[in-house]
């Protein structure tokens, strides 16, 4: 016992997949099939993958599905960051964009994104470097917002020839004694008193 589909969609020349099957036909298409329900979608470069149609076929009947299909449109993806003045890059290409604005908050928005998955990074001297995985989904604009993080300061000790990061109650100073060796210092930012920490050797 078998019956018919008939495929069709607008526009034409679209891929039928069958029962999960892809059958390399092309809309519009009359299949035969086997009395019973069949899934049907159809697939175009270009345009929204729509909705799976369940066809109930009769014996000796001709059943009709037929595709509108949704173009698929670029997006945006709108950046903002706290504080403003952000370094802003999308995917590969090696051009950065600043955030800018008003109040420490500063935006940014890629226009014409193509759907689909994309990459941000994001640079601001003093301050962590952050990336993001992000997908932009058709006609939509995507959003982030990020509070940026300041690095641990540091300063450069020209005795040790290294670079070392500062507590925020903390000055750590670097002397030769009358050996040649480093004796490291702390300082209490508040309460101005030091102590030797040790000696290392220069």
């Amino acid at each position: 016992m078998a019956g018919t589909i008939n495929v069709t969609s607008n526009p034409s020349d679209a891929t039928i997949v069958l029962d999960n099957v892809v059958t390399y036909e092309l809309t519009p298409h009359i299949f035969t099939v086997a009395v019973g329900n069949h899934e049907v979608y159809v697939t175009l470069g270009g345009y929204e993958l729509p909705d799976t149609e369940t066809v109930n076929v009769k014996e000796g009947k001709e059943s009709k599905v037929n595709f509108t299909l949704k173009p698929i449109l670029p997006g945006s993806i709108r950046i903002t960051t706290k504080p403003e003045g952000a370094f802003v890059r999308l995917d590969d290409n090696p051009t950065d964009f600043e955030t800018v604005g008003e109040g420490n908050v500063g935006e940014y928005t890629f226009e014409n994104v193509a759907a689909g998955p994309h990459w941000v990074g994001m640079r601001m001297p003093y301050y962590n470097r952050e990336s993001f995985n992000i997908t932009v989904e058709s006609g939509k604009q995507a959003k982030i917002e990020v509070k940026l993080t300041l690095k641990p300061p540091k300063y450069y000790c020209p005795t040790c020839k290294k670079e070392y990061e500062l507590t925020p109650r903390k000055i750590k100073t670097h002397v030769k004694d009358a050996s040649g060796n480093v004796i490291i210092k702390e300082k209490d930012n508040v309460k101005n008193k030091s102590k030797t920490k040790g000696v290392v050797a220069f």
